[in-house]
């Protein structure tokens, strides 16, 4: 099936062409009902640089991506590969060294309180607090003191929540 329809008394849309248009394209993404007439050789043409997702035809993005390619080399010049750190504490963009909690589950906020780190800290130290809880809740490191068991399994869970997430670097 090639798209063409036999009965199109139409002459192509190309602005050069005078040749029987029987082949149909959609004029954007937004307007999929409204064509354009082509013959087959610039239909050919126009789908090669039809681009639905962009909703614009490739020729006319070239600019754009130019202009944003031009600024982005401007500020490498000058060393910075981001230009929201030359605004420091006044940027808008949020800040990561004062990370809250909002972003993490339920059972890692959870965690965090049973083990009593902070939210900052990443894997590695959050397992030093976790070891030193463990031999403080251990019965074999605690002179056989069984009744921290159950809160040795608690904080064993909270360390799990946090070895498997992926909120905490490691």
């Amino acid at each position: 099936m090639s798209g063409a329809v036999d009965t199109s008394s139409r002459s192509c849309d190309h602005s050069e062409c005078n040749r029987n248009a029987r082949y149909r394209a959609p004029k954007s993404p937004d307007r999929l009902d409204d064509f354009l007439w082509f013959c087959q050789k610039h239909v050919r043409e126009y789908n090669s640089r039809w681009n639905f997702f962009n909703a614009k035809l490739a020729d006319e993005d070239s600019s754009e991506t130019k202009q944003r390619n031009r600024q982005q080399k401007a500020w490498l010049r000058h060393g910075v590969d981001d230009p929201f750190e030359i605004l420091g504490s006044k940027s808008t963009r949020q800040q990561t060294a004062g990370r809250n909690v909002s972003h993490l589950t339920p059972d890692e906020r959870r965690a965090i309180k049973i083990l009593d780190v902070k939210p900052t800290w990443n894997k590695s130290q959050i397992r030093q607090q976790y070891t030193t809880l463990v031999k403080d809740y251990h019965p074999d490191l605690n002179n056989g003191y069984r009744e921290e068991e159950d809160r040795l399994r608690i904080v064993i869970w909270a360390w799990n929540q946090i070895k498997n997430s992926k909120h905490f670097a490691d």
